[in-house]
C-alpha cells in the first residue's frame, strides 16, 4: 500500500477517534515507513499518531524524523516520555535527541536515565553535534590483543553484545588504544589456541573526538569500513563511528551542500513553516537583488547599441543562461572535489587550467551552432560572430568563477558551497551581457 493511501486511512481514524486502529496500522510497518507516514500527516496530528507506538517502535521512528516533525513532537511529549525512549536508544542517538532539548527538560530527562547512560550521554553532549564525538556510540565490543580466539569468544558470549555492535570487534591494547579489528568469521574460522593479535587487522585510519563528521564519513567511506574507531589526545578508545551514522552524515552534508548552492538554509526541509522558509531565503534573495540591480546597469550602458541593433537582444538571454550553466556545471565537480578530499592546494591550480580550457572548448562548440542560428536568424555573419565571440568568453569566465568562488570559500573557512550558485549566475550574467554588447558596440558599423 502507497504511503499516501495510509496517510489517508490514519487521518480517517484520528477524525473518528479510533486510536487502536492507528495503532494497528503502523505497528505493522518498518519503522522507515512509519516516519514516512507521520512526516506527511498534518502537523496537529503527528503526536496523536506517534503516541499509538509501543516505546521500542517510538525510539527507533523517533531518532529519523526531520527537523520540524521532531521538534513537533518533541514539544508535545514530556520529559518522563523522552527519557523512557532514550533508554531504548543507542547513546549517540539519546544525546542527539535530548540536545534538541529546553535545559529544564534536558536536566529532568538525564536525571531519570540510569546512571551509567546518563553519564554517557553527558560526555557526548560536551561535543560539537558536527563533531567525531558528537556522533559516536560509545557502545562498542572490544577485547585485549593478547587474548586467545576461545577466550575472546567466550567472553563475547557473556557480554551478549546487540548485532550492530558486531559489524567490528575492537582490539585494544592494555592502555585500551586500539591496534585494530577482527570479524566474527575471523574468530569462526581461526584456531581456538590462536592469539587475536595474530588474526586482527590493522585500522587504516582513526578518528579524534574533534573530528568534523564530515572527516569521518569521508574515511569511513575511502577505506570501505564497517566502523571507525575514535580516540582522545593520547589515543585511548572512547568510541565508535558506524557505517550507518556515515551514512547519515554524507547525506545530511550533500543535503546542506544543495540548499546552500542555491542560497537556502542548510537547515531548511519540505515541513519548515512558511514564515520561517521566508526568513531563511530573504537575505540572498536581496543580496541576488541587489548583483541583479548591477547586471542591469550594465546592460543600461548600452541603450544605444541595443537601439541601432534590436536583434542583439534577442541573443543576450542566451550567452547570460549558457555561461550560467557551464559554470554551475564546474561548481558541482568542484564542491564535490573539495568535499571528497580530491581537490587539494597541491592540485588546484591545474584543476583551474584544466576547467578554464573546458570552459573554452566548450564555448567553441556552443559559439559555433548559436553564431550560425544568428546568422540564419538575421542573415549578418558579424552579428554570428559577436555572439558567438560572446559565448566563447562567458563559458570561459563561468567555468573560472565556478572554481575559483568555492575554492575561495574554503581558504577563508566558510562552507565552499555557500550560496555559490548565486554568486556564480550573478557573474555570468554581468559578464555576458557586457561581452555580448561591448562586442557589439566595437562592431557596431558593421551590424547596422
Amino acid at each position: 500500500m502507497r504511503t499516501s493511501e495510509i496517510v489517508e486511512k490514519v487521518l480517517k481514524h484520528i477524525e473518528a477517534e479510533e486510536v487502536s486502529e492507528i495503532g494497528k496500522i503502523l505497528t505493522e510497518l518498518h519503522p522507515a515507513d512509519i516516519v514516512a507516514i507521520i512526516e506527511a500527516l498534518p502537523p496537529q496530528y503527528r503526536v496523536e499518531a506517534f503516541h499509538t507506538l509501543p516505546t521500542d517502535i517510538a525510539a527507533d521512528v523517533i531518532v529519523e524524523l526531520a527537523d520540524e516533525p521532531l521538534d513537533t513532537i518533541l514539544t508535545h511529549i514530556d520529559p518522563k516520555e523522552i527519557s523512557g525512549l532514550a533508554r531504548k536508544m543507542s547513546s549517540d542517538e539519546a544525546a542527539d535527541i535530548i540536545a534538541g532539548l529546553p535545559p529544564e527538560d534536558r536536566a529532568e530527562v538525564l536525571s531519570a536515565l540510569p546512571l551509567e547512560e546518563s553519564s554517557k550521554v553527558k560526555e557526548l553532549l560536551k561535543f560539537p553535534e558536527n563533531s567525531a564525538g558528537g556522533i559516536m556510540d560509545t557502545k562498542f565490543t572490544s577485547i585485549f590483543k593478547g587474548m586467545t580466539v576461545t577466550k575472546a569468544v567466550d567472553l563475547l558470549r557473556e557480554s551478549a553484545p546487540e548485532p550492530d555492535e558486531l559489524y567490528y570487534v575492537y582490539v585494544v591494547d592494555s592502555d585500551s588504544k586500539p591496534t585494530g579489528y577482527v570479524t566474527l568469521p575471523d574468530l569462526l574460522l581461526a584456531s581456538p589456541e590462536q592469539s587475536i593479535e595474530s588474526i586482527s587487522r590493522e585500522f587504516p585510519d582513526v578518528v579524534r573526538l574533534e573530528d568534523d563528521q564530515e572527516k569521518v564519513a569521508s574515511v569511513i567511506n575511502k577505506y570501505d569500513l564497517l566502523g571507525v574507531p575514535v580516540v582522545d589526545d593520547l589515543g585511548i578508545m572512547k568510541g565508535v563511528v558506524r557505517i550507518d551514522d556515515a551514512i547519515d552524515v554524507m547525506e545530511e552534508e550533500a543535503t546542506e551542500d544543495i540548499l546552500r548552492m542555491g542560497g537556502a538554509d542548510a537547515t531548511e526541509s519540505v515541513f519548515t513553516p512558511t514564515g520561517r522558509s521566508v526568513a531563511k531565503r530573504l537575505p540572498w534573495l536581496y543580496i541576488n537583488l541587489v548583483t541583479a540591480i548591477l547586471a542591469a546597469g550594465i546592460v543600461g550602458l548600452f541603450t544605444k547599441t541595443i537601439s541601432a541593433v534590436v536583434t542583439i537582444v534577442v541573443f543576450m538571454p542566451v550567452v547570460a543562461n549558457m555561461g550560467g550553466n557551464a559554470g554551475t556545471q564546474t561548481l558541482a565537480v568542484t564542491i564535490r572535489g573539495l568535499a571528497l578530499g580530491e581537490l587539494t592546494l597541491r592540485n588546484t591550480w591545474s584543476f583551474v587550467l584544466k576547467e578554464a580550457a573546458v570552459g573554452v572548448l566548450k564555448g567553441l562548440a556552443v559559439g559555433f551552432v548559436t553564431a550560425a542560428v544568428a546568422f540564419l536568424w538575421d542573415g549578418n555573419i558579424v552579428l554570428g560572430l559577436v555572439i558567438g565571440l560572446s559565448l566563447v568568453i562567458n563559458l570561459f569566465v563561468g567555468s573560472l568563477v565556478g572554481v575559483m568562488i568555492p575554492v575561495t570559500l574554503r581558504r577563508m573557512k566558510l562552507d565552499p558551497a555557500l550560496a555559490s550558485g548565486v554568486f556564480v549566475t550573478t557573474i555570468t550574467d554581468a559578464v555576458g551581457f557586457f561581452s555580448i554588447l561591448g562586442l557589439a558596440t566595437v562592431f557596431l558599423r558593421y551590424l547596422k
